[in-house]
């Protein structure tokens, strides 16, 4: 079996004005039409997942300064295992960049949204943020791990703003002027995607997913969203002391 452990979760793309074709601008509010000919909206959002249980991206058109004039550009914002796998239970590698590819372009098509591959594959990569699936040892329970936590800070090197807990306990949330972090209990999630149609249906979900294949064991999710620079060197010095933290 392939253990999937690419970090990368969700990710924002740019598109300049030029390198794709709306279909169908009504799908937008402000509808696409309307927003280019009238200056007063700086932003046109389709956000389509809202409506469908099925998972697309949220893609918006925003003005931007271009030299002397204004200039219309897209952001397609995603998470990259949601596109792929339906769920970020399953974690993502480098062998699924094309796959990756082609059903987002799949997805932006039924949307109305006429993009050429290779203007996805070579666009400009705005932003990234790092998502980490943690399978805890049997026995150990997520609720026991967060509440450790908060007795032994392993980001204490962050001088953490902000340290929040929600969900009666199942999420902690750290926040310094760099960077944020969120912990929470991914393992009901899990169990309710193996008892879904569609997980039953999809043997992938279970080939591809080791988390899965153990309902009675548990599942810590790590998120890491960096401000200005990304860069993945910096998940991973953090994973590591989260690592360390188990260890202790």
């Amino acid at each position: 079996m392939t253990i999937r452990n690419n970090i990368c979760d969700t990710v924002q793309l740019f598109l300049p004005a030029g390198t794709y074709n709306i279909l169908k601008p009504m799908n937008f509010r402000p509808d696409a039409d309307t927003f280019h000919r009238d200056y007063k909206h700086e932003k046109s959002i389709l956000n389509y997942s809202r409506k469908n249980k099925e998972y697309f991206p949220q893609v918006s058109l925003s003005r931007m300064i271009c030299g002397s004039h204004r200039s219309v550009g897209m952001i397609i914002r995603f998470s990259a295992p949601k596109i792929l796998f339906g769920t970020n239970l399953c974690e993502i590698c480098d062998t699924d960049f094309n796959a990756l590819i082609a059903t987002l372009k799949e997805k932006l098509t039924y949307l109305g949204i006429e993009i050429e591959t290779n203007v996805l594959k070579k666009a400009e990569v705005v932003s990234i943020d790092f998502g980490k699936n943690i399978l805890l040892p049997t026995g150990v329970a997520c609720l026991s791990v967060i509440h450790e936590m908060g007795r032994w800070h392993p980001f204490s090197h962050l001088n953490c703003e902000k340290v929040n807990y929600r969900g009666n306990g199942s999420q902690v949330h750290y926040r310094s002027q760099k960077l944020d972090i969120t912990v929470y209990d991914k393992t009901m999630e899990s169990r309710s995607l193996l008892t879904t149609r569609k997980a039953r249906d999809e043997a992938h979900h279970i080939a591809i997913n080791p988390y899965m294949q153990k309902s009675s064991t548990q599942i810590l999710r790590l998120e890491i969203r960096l401000s200005g620079k990304k860069n993945s060197s910096c998940f991973k010095e953090h994973l590591w002391r989260f690592n360390v933290f188990f260890v202790f």
